[in-house]
Order: C-alpha cells, then sequence, then structure tokens
C-alpha cells in the first residue's frame, strides 16, 4: 500500500504520496491547487503557454492532465516556477525550496521507507493489561459523545506511548493487538483536538494512522484517516481541501463497512456542496448523502472499530448544513427539524451543532432576534462541553450579526459580552 501523508506547518496540504526524493507528488499537488481555485486544464494550459512560451502558444488540456496524472512536471525550474505562481502552490510542495526551507518536512512520519532495525526478541509477557486499555478506550469515547473528554487527553498520550512500546518490542498476538487499540486511540485525539480547534495536533495523529495503515496494509484503517483528515479540513473551513481529502477515501469505502462507508459518503456530500458550482455538482453531492441515507435506512448500524457515529438524525444535521451551504435555506429549516426529532439535549455534543445550524439558517432567512438569543444558549452548552470550536462558530455568527441592521439591538452586545467571557474561561485568545 502506497503511503499518503499530509505536508507542512500543521499538515495543511494533502494527502500526497511521497516521491522517491521525498518531496510530494508533485502531479498531485499541481491537480490539488489547479482545482482548488476552480481552474480547468484547458485555462491552466492557455496561461502557461502565454507565460513559458516565445510563440505564447496555449499548452494542451491532455498535456497538463499527463503531467498530473503521470508526476511528468517539468524539471525545468523555471518552467515549474511559472506553475506554482499561477496556482499559487508553496515553493517547498512543489520540490523548489531553497536549502533553508528544507526543515519543512512533512507533519508527521518522514515520507518513504522507516530505517530498518533489528527485532528485538519476543516476550512473554508486557505488564500490560490490554483488556484494560480497550474498556478505558470505550470509556473515553463515551464522555467525549456525552459530555467532554479534555481531562483524559494526557492519559490517553500516556496509553499511545505504551502501545507504541508494545507493539514495537513484542512479537505475536500481543503486538498486533497493540496496533490494533492503537488506532481508535489516535481516532478519538484527532476528535478531541478538532473539537478544541488544534488543528496541527489533528493532522499530526492523522499522520501516525497513515504510517500504521500502511504497516498493518490495512484499507479500513486508511480510509478512516483520510476522513477524519477530510473532517479537519471542514472545521477549519477549508472545504476545498476536505473534498480534495474525500476524493481518495470514495474508492476505498466501497468495500468498507457500513458503517464507515457511511459516513466517508455523508462527509463527501457535504463538503463537495461547499466547493459546488453548477447545479450538476449540487446534484452530485446530494446524491451522495442519499446514498449516506440509504445505508442508514438499511441498518440496524452498529458501532464498528472506526469510532464512526453513523445515525438519522445526524444525518439530516448534515444535509440541512450542504443544503445551507447550496444557498437553499428554506429546505435545510426543514430538514434540520428531522434532526431535532432525534437529537436532544441529552446529547450535548450533536444536539449543540443543530442549534449552531439552526442560527445559521435564521441568518439565511433575516430572522435576526432569534438567531442572537439562540446564540447565547448555545455559549452556555459550548463551555459545559468544552467545545472551542462551538464558541468559535458563535464568534463567527456574532460578526455576522454585528454587521447587519440588527447590530446595535441588546441581545447583539449581550451575546458580544458573553462571548468575551466564554474565550476568557476556555483559553480562546483569538
Amino acid at each position: 500500500m502506497d503511503q499518503l501523508f499530509y505536508w507542512g506547518e500543521g499538515g495543511q496540504y494533502g494527502p500526497y504520496h511521497a516521491q522517491a526524493n521525498g518531496w510530494p507528488n508533485a502531479g498531485e499537488v499541481m491537480r490539488d491547487f489547479r482545482e482548488q481555485k476552480a481552474m480547468s486544464a484547458e485555462e491552466l494550459g492557455e496561461v502557461y503557454g502565454r507565460a513559458t512560451y516565445k510563440e505564447h502558444q496555449p499548452v494542451s488540456a491532455r498535456r497538463i492532465h499527463q503531467m498530473e496524472a503521470e508526476n511528468d512536471v517539468p524539471t525545468d525550474i523555471e518552467r515549474r516556477r511559472v506553475l506554482a505562481s499561477l496556482l499559487d502552490i508553496p515553493p517547498f510542495l512543489f520540490g523548489l525550496a531553497a536549502l533553508e526551507d528544507a526543515a519543512k518536512r512533512p507533519a508527521g512520519p518522514e515520507p518513504g521507507p522507516p530505517a530498518k532495525r533489528p527485532a528485538p526478541p519476543a516476550k512473554q509477557s508486557t505488564g500490560v493489561d490490554l483488556e484494560e486499555y480497550s474498556t478505558f478506550l470505550t470509556f473515553g469515547w463515551a464522555q467525549f459523545y456525552n459530555n467532554t473528554a479534555h481531562s483524559l487527553v494526557s492519559g490517553i498520550h500516556t496509553r499511545i506511548r505504551t502501545l507504541e512500546t508494545v507493539a514495537r518490542e513484542v512479537g505475536g498476538t500481543q503486538a498486533e493487538q497493540a496496533k490494533n487499540l492503537l488506532c481508535p486511540y489516535h481516532f478519538l485525539l484527532i476528535d478531541i483536538a478538532r473539537d478544541q480547534c488544534h488543528f496541527s495536533t489533528a493532522f499530526n495523529h492523522v499522520n501516525s494512522l497513515l504510517e500504521l495503515a500502511h504497516e498493518m496494509d490495512r484499507e479500513d484503517v486508511l480510509a478512516t484517516a483520510l476522513l477524519r483528515g477530510g473532517l479537519t479540513n471542514c472545521g477549519k473551513g477549508h472545504y476545498a481541501a476536505a473534498a480534495f481529502n474525500l476524493r481518495y477515501v470514495l474508492p476505498l469505502a466501497e468495500e468498507a463497512r457500513p458503517q464507515l462507508k457511511g459516513y466517508v459518503l455523508q462527509a463527501a456530500g457535504l463538503a463537495l456542496s461547499y466547493t459546488a458550482i453548477t447545479e450538476q455538482e449540487k446534484t452530485f453531492a446530494l446524491k451522495k448523502m442519499d446514498e449516506a441515507y440509504n445505508i442508514i435506512r438499511a441498518g440496524p448500524i452498529e458501532e464498528d472499530g472506526s469510532f464512526v457515529k453513523l445515525a438519522e438524525g445526524w444525518h439530516y444535521r448534515s444535509r440541512a448544513e450542504a443544503l445551507l451551504a447550496q444557498q437553499r435555506p428554506k429546505d435545510a429549516q426543514q430538514v434540520l427539524k428531522e434532526a431535532e426529532r432525534s437529537i436532544g439535549p441529552d446529547q450535548p455534543r450533536r444536539y449543540i451543532y443543530v442549534e449552531i445550524w439552526q442560527i445559521y439558517i435564521y441568518l439565511a432567512l433575516g430572522y435576526l432576534p432569534i438567531a442572537a438569543t439562540t446564540a447565547l444558549h448555545v455559549l452556555e452548552i459550548a463551555e459545559v462541553i468544552n467545545s472551542k470550536h462551538a464558541v468559535l462558530r458563535v464568534a463567527d455568527i456574532y460578526k455576522r450579526l454585528r454587521t447587519s441592521e440588527y447590530k446595535n439591538h441588546m441581545e447583539v452586545a449581550e451575546l458580544r459580552l458573553r462571548l468575551d467571557q466564554a474565550k476568557a474561561r476556555l483559553g480562546i485568545v483569538r
């Protein structure tokens, strides 16, 4: 299985395969940045030809696609610089970094095969109760879904280090069990980090999972890692990058367990709704969500080892967000009502996002007073469950209210005060 990596400070680029020289696959980088700029191969070929050839003749779309698909990007440094400039590609992603940039390596494991080390002799016992590690993991996920697992982070890191030692130094069944436990421990830390807006941390754990997927030859782990990379980019608001991530996952998900396949389809439909321009693209995005819904309706779906929760209520919330991204707030309102029937205050980590997207729908429909009062309620829940991501969503809502016709009303002033208090309590500095 070829390895994929996220690259750059915080792992904000990718995932891309690593070339033999250790840099990202230039063809994949080129395609990613071209698509993020919504530039066709024909358009790029035209401007690239004008910039590089004396006759100013365009380069064919076929040649552009060849560069991308076959990693046949020009080796001539000046032509490569032109492509990087036209597509706003950071130099280090395109093999153009100066020596001083060499420190900007992948966020996570080094690309290429790891150095081989002699295998230590197998041990009969590790002194580690792997059954207890499994029980603690279940407890950690329950804490995260029902309230907050923020206080568990230090202990989870300690357990990961222990499991890594077992996987590295002990042979046989115990090593395999340790690796299998490492995956959901990393999944949990990714989800906690994303909720805390620690996106660099999330991507570091995604990279650890990519390494594990390669080592274990597990396509389900690879799919789940890339899914969570896509969700992390969604959390950052980088929907074009998320759509690129999830494009890699869709083929892997075809043979995956129903829970994972459905969540991948749902996440892809959401990300593609943000990037869709044409009606055909919008329809395609919603079709992916329909496919996810069909899996849900065929249930029941039990929790699986990837710890993704595919449920009807959350699907409706995601579909409402997708419809709002496609500028259909009235349709989104109807769908969100279905989410409210399934997700209640007893599920605060999910319920809070039902309310958040209700606010965005209110804003789109011009219902400003109720948007402000609902935002105040969301802040109360966010502080209880220690969700920085939810607080920053409210900060975005406040900015929209502050520039609206409702800006001078008392509720908006109170929201500003309560928002500042919540940021201070949760240690949010932006």
